[in-house]
């Protein structure tokens, strides 16, 4: 059943045997509220009963779009092919992944702050990892400058522009083909820093998904060593720093930064002795003409020793006022939103 008077919305969901968790995330997407609604699916070759669990939702409330790759392609491959089969005629669309979950009125509730302003490009809301993400961003407000949430992300005072929790306006995801840049670890991420550079965010105040982590998840997997994650985050700051902070502004919490990255990959090194890891990390800094030496490795324990030392291990990886220049917080800014 649809409305057409409402905007039409494709949830989409890229899935690689996910036979143990689809079906739940299938049926939180039948159960939305919101009435004009299409599930996009795309199998990824899967080997498992993903096939059978997605056939077993055919003629259900919510219409499906779906499509299976012959063989397994890379993941971000995947999850582009997914969003190139959102039909022409929706406004939206949402990524979802095959082992996460809706709240029955999380669409509805994206839309109804989406279509408030055109220039809106893409709606985030709270979701749960080790904590509440996008909790940090001030409360009261549902629209934001864009490029004011992406500079407060870069410096690392919120985390409402990770993964994959937003619903993106279609004509936003058009200004780049594809989607979601293949050589970026952390493609989800990057597209939403992305659209902010020139669209405004809007943002839902309540928990609308669920994040799920469990042992086969592709995030848990990553997340054994943690500081790799990290890494990603230095691309992202490198990619989008010098124009959304300012050159200056870039340098000095990079340096910061660097630091903090520099001792995390040498206690995980010294604590598990995996040398393949700690290779792989000499050299993706090596391909971005940042090989640090022995003397890096100093600094940045020297750093965080000077910092527990003055009771301000809280800082590590941001850089001081000085240090900053003329840094401030978005909790003093004037601005819509801010």
């Amino acid at each position: 059943m649809t409305n057409t008077s409402l905007p039409l919305v494709a949830v989409v969901t890229p899935v690689f045997n996910g036979a143990e968790f689809l079906a739940e995330t299938m049926e939180t997407v039948q159960a939305q509220t919101y009435p004009n609604l299409v599930h996009v699916l795309l199998d990824n070759a899967s080997a498992d009963a993903t096939p059978q669990i997605i056939d077993s939702f055919r003629n259900r409330r919510v219409p499906l779009i779906t499509k299976r790759h012959q063989a397994t392609v890379p993941m971000a491959r995947n999850w582009n092919d997914a969003v190139g089969m959102v039909p022409a005629a929706a406004r939206y669309f949402r990524l979802l992944c095959a082992d996460d979950l809706l709240r029955p009125d999380a669409i509805a509730r994206y839309v109804e702050v989406a279509e408030r302003d055109p220039d809106i490009g893409l709606v985030g809301s709270l979701w749960r990892a080790t904590g509440l993400c996008g909790e940090e961003l001030p409360a009261g407000y549902e629209v934001f400058e864009g490029r004011d949430v992406l500079q407060t992300f870069l410096r690392r005072e919120h985390s409402a522009l990770a993964g994959t929790h937003a619903l993106v306006r279609r004509t936003a995801s058009e200004s780049a083909r594809p989607f979601y840049d293949e050589v970026v670890p952390s493609f989800d991420t990057e597209a939403n820093l992305r659209i902010c550079q020139y669209a405004k965010y809007g943002f839902v105040r309540e928990e609308l998904g669920t994040w799920r982590m469990h042992a086969n998840s592709t995030t848990n997997r990553f997340a054994k060593h943690s500081f790799l994650h990290e890494m990603c985050w230095m691309t992202l700051l490198d990619r989008y720093g010098p124009d959304a902070l300012g050159y200056r502004q870039y340098l000095a919490h990079r340096k910061a930064y660097r630091r903090h990255l520099l001792r995390r990959i040498l206690k995980s090194y010294l604590a598990d002795r995996d040398i393949e890891t700690f290779r792989t990390c000499m050299r993706r800094l090596r391909e971005a003409g940042d090989e640090p030496g022995a003397l890096d490795f100093a600094d940045a324990l020297a750093n965080w020793a000077y910092l527990a030392g003055t009771l301000r291990r809280h800082t590590v990886g941001r850089p001081s006022r000085r240090e900053a220049f003329k840094y401030h917080s978005y909790k003093s800014k004037t601005a819509i939103g801010f």
